[in-house]
């Protein structure tokens, strides 16, 4: 679960990153597949999609792109987006790209 927080100024953020598991890791097997799959989502999130995120918002002041596809294959990426157009517009993000 990701927690998105604004920062000191209008161009950063904090993030809360919580991973949950359905079931308390019990065995010592257990706590190390939790903290792996810890791992590997601190690293994607960090490592890639920042790194991705960061590049985008260096360069969308240029107005080289009208539009960009957030996370074609990651569902969690588009609920954030229509969850932020929802907030901000009072409108589902498929009416505010109309």
């Amino acid at each position: 679960m990701s927690q998105v927080l604004p920062g000191p100024d209008a161009n950063s953020t904090q993030t809360i990153q919580s991973i949950l598991s359905a079931t308390p890791p019990e065995t010592a097997d257990a706590l190390k597949a939790t903290e792996n799959f810890s791992a590997m989502v601190l690293q994607a999130v960090r490592d890639e999609d920042y790194r991705i995120g960061f590049g985008i918002q260096q360069s969308i002041h240029t107005g080289a792109n009208a539009a960009f596809v957030f996370g074609r294959n990651e569902p969690a990426v588009q609920n954030y987006h229509r969850s932020v157009a929802r907030f901000m517009t009072g409108k589902d993000a498929a009416s505010v790209a109309d």
